[in-house]
């Protein structure tokens, strides 16, 4: 049953989080949201007032958390190697813990949320330039071939990401084509996108960057 809580906002943002790597931003049903939260659908225009601060909200809620652990990461350490190394790990784990999410919202773009196109317009360059200024200071050093930063960028991310993508993929996946399809996408799964993979792929990439 649908309540009054002080705390309504934050429930309903939790129960948006939890659908939108299914539904994405465009399919998000406010009805559906406020049933999972045990919210009042009131509540919602109350705190809110229209879809699209929700939906803004939402990704803030998600964005904000990543960009906090990318941030931290080049101040934890002092060489700029080891920052670089980390804030990759910290990028990687990101897109493999919600690589429904980003299917979803690039689904959204192509779709043209604008909503979405606006959200990732403003924050995107926010965590690409913490990643170029890092690439650019281990180029300074002669510790990174003295390529374009945003090359160099595009093949760490790629390298790195790639697998998350592919599993967010068959993640949506309800009916594999062939019997043996979703056991091979558990094995591909779990190999490939575990805390070491990661830590792996990232420790490779940065090896074939070295001059």
């Amino acid at each position: 049953m649908s309540t009054y809580s002080k705390d309504s906002d934050v429930r309903l943002i939790r129960a948006a989080r939890i659908l939108i790597p299914n539904v994405g931003c465009s399919g998000l049903n406010l009805r559906s949201v406020a049933r999972k939260a045990h919210v009042n659908l009131g509540m919602f225009h109350y705190h809110f007032r229209t879809k699209a601060v929700f939906k803004r909200r939402v990704l803030e809620s998600i964005y904000e958390k990543f960009f906090n652990d990318l941030s931290r990461d080049t101040t934890a350490v002092h060489d700029n190697m080891e920052k670089l190394q980390q804030s990759l790990v910290t990028f990687g784990r990101f897109s493999r813990d919600h690589r429904r999410l980003i299917s979803s919202l690039a689904k959204d773009i192509l779709g043209g949320d604008q909503v979405v196109i606006g959200f990732m317009s403003k924050n995107f360059p926010r965590h690409l330039e913490i990643l170029l200024k890092l690439i650019e200071d281990c180029q300074k050093e002669g510790r990174i071939v003295p390529l374009d930063p945003s090359r160099v960028f595009v093949f760490l991310m790629s390298s790195i990401n790639a697998p998350h993508i592919i599993a967010g993929c068959i993640d949506r996946l309800k009916k594999p084509a062939r019997p043996h399809t979703k056991s091979k996408g558990r094995i591909f799964t779990k190999d490939l996108i575990s805390d070491e993979a990661i830590v792996q792929r990232v420790k490779m990439a940065l090896k074939g960057l070295t001059p």
